[in-house]
C-alpha cells in the first residue's frame, strides 16, 4: 500500500477543526437559539 505499515488514517486537519468547532457550536444552546430559532421568530413575526 506504500504507507509505510503505519495502516492508520490521519484525518484532513481542516476536516477536524471544522468537526471541532462544529461540536463547540452544538454545546451552546443560545448560539443555536441565535442562528436557527431568531430569525425564524423574526421572519414570522
Amino acid at each position: 500500500r506504500g504507507d509505510g505499515g503505519r495502516g492508520r488514517h490521519v484525518p484532513p486537519p481542516l476536516w477536524t477543526l471544522s468537526l471541532a468547532r462544529m461540536r463547540e457550536f452544538w454545546r451552546e444552546p443560545e448560539a443555536i437559539f441565535w442562528v436557527f430559532a431568531f430569525p425564524v421568530l423574526l421572519a414570522l413575526g
